[in-house]
């Protein structure tokens, strides 16, 4: 399994699944998050979008995910 309600994404399983080198990843639906550091230090990781249609999230997401790779779109 890719990941869990709730769980954290396992980057591992989905590179056992497909080939790719330079992930750009869009969680639509995203909720609080469920990235973990590690896989947001992974170099293989170009980019991630969050989606979430909650406004009041901004700020938690914001906080949490202060990288440059992430974007939060609302």
């Amino acid at each position: 399994m890719i990941f869990e309600h709730l769980g954290e994404f396992d980057l591992e399983e989905i590179r056992k699944l497909i080939s790719i080198k330079n992930f750009r990843i869009l969680d639509f639906g995203c909720g609080t998050g469920i990235w973990s550091q590690k896989n947001l230090n992974n170099k293989n990781i170009k980019k991630l979008t969050l989606y979430d249609k909650n406004k009041e999230l901004i700020k938690i997401l914001k906080k949490k995910y202060n990288q440059k790779k992430v974007k939060i779109n609302f």
